[in-house]
């Protein structure tokens, strides 16, 4: 069950990857409001989602913590160190590059601002398996609720800035109940599940309610802590991800009508491999505004920076993926060494 993957859950996460490469190329005002409402909260729900769907609660405390540890610190220090070479090489000393690796939600070393997520979503992973396995259901939902609280409200209750992006952690565990809680109507083939195969048409004007009732809240923003109205963040966070759900699983279909399965393929090796996309968009961004600043006839187009930063990246993963590099996204040589052999 552990090496299942889900097809469609591979497409959202690379819709996912892609507006925040967008968000961070700037497209806009409104367009950022709109995307910081759900592009990055829906990882969260992927991943209580597959958390329910594994059943990972079996697995021991020791083997669920090695396997976290392997797929989100190890990326997260790695592709720190490897990012914060490139500034010192140029001479630039002046950034307290230690500051950024405690408090990774302060923003403070531009082509690192994403590596944020990583230990957030960690910090989800642990708490949300150490509350599963040894909490009855009501008091877990009751504990995270009280968490959620917590962290959405800190601003009124107190000004408390956990290091190594505990506060959004806190607040992800929320969002990994509804993902648990979509899994589990999934498996009870409960009516709410229709939701997930609409037609295009009715997904079209889901999305359109959706627009609406994100412009109806005010910005959000998981990484500084920003919810706005915390019922209306989370609506909003559950019908945007019914909405990727759907057109993901569209995306597959028509691909595979028109047979132009590569497209769709291409998108879900950008979902299976997100976390280099994660962590090295920025820095492509920075050096491709670089060659633009040198010659401002080149790169003048947004979306062509976008699929620039796709491709730079894609070439990147890959080489990550099938060298001995690839222990930069914690995955064992030694194991597929031994795979070859058999």
């Amino acid at each position: 069950m552990e090496q299942e993957r889900i097809d469609y859950l591979d497409i959202v996460r690379s819709l996912g990857i892609i507006l925040m490469i967008m968000g961070h190329v700037k497209f806009g005002g409104h367009f950022d409001y709109f995307i910081h409402a759900f592009h990055m909260p829906i990882f969260f729900i992927i991943s209580g989602y597959l958390f329910a769907f594994k059943h990972e609660e079996e697995l021991s405390f020791k083997t669920y913590l090695i396997k976290k540890s392997k797929s989100l610190l190890i990326p997260y220090v790695c592709f720190y160190i490897l990012l914060i070479l490139f500034p010192i090489f140029q001479g630039n000393l002046e950034v307290k590059y230690y500051k950024h690796f405690i408090y990774p939600q302060k923003a403070l070393f531009g082509i690192a601002n994403s590596l944020w997520f990583l230990p957030a979503l960690y910090v989800s992973d642990i708490l949300f398996y150490i509350f599963s396995k040894y909490f009855n259901k009501i008091l877990r939902f009751f504990v995270i609720i009280l968490l959620f609280i917590l962290v959405a409200y800190k601003r009124k209750l107190f000004h408390l800035n956990l290091p190594f992006s505990i506060n959004a952690g806190l607040a992800g565990l929320i969002l990994f109940l509804i993902g648990s809680y979509i899994r589990n109507l999934e498996v009870k083939k409960h009516f709410l599940n229709k939701i997930f195969n609409l037609n295009i048409l009715l997904n079209i004007a889901l999305i359109y309610v959706t627009y609406i009732l994100i412009f109806k809240n005010r910005y959000i923003n998981m990484r500084i802590d920003r919810y706005g109205i915390k019922p209306l963040f989370l609506l909003n966070v559950t019908l945007s991800y019914i909405c990727i759900v759907n057109f993901s699983k569209h995306i597959l279909l028509i691909f595979k009508f028109i047979k132009l399965n590569f497209i769709s393929k291409f998108l879900m090796y950008i979902g299976k491999n997100s976390v280099v996309y994660l962590c090295l968009n920025q820095l492509c961004l920075h050096l491709i505004s670089t060659i633009y600043l040198a010659n401002k006839y080149f790169l003048n187009h947004k979306l062509l920076k976008v699929l620039l930063i796709i491709v730079l990246i894609t070439f990147v993963s890959y080489i990550l993926n099938h060298t001995k590099l690839k222990f930069i996204l914690g995955k064992s040589i030694r194991k597929e060494k031994r795979q070859s052999v058999n």
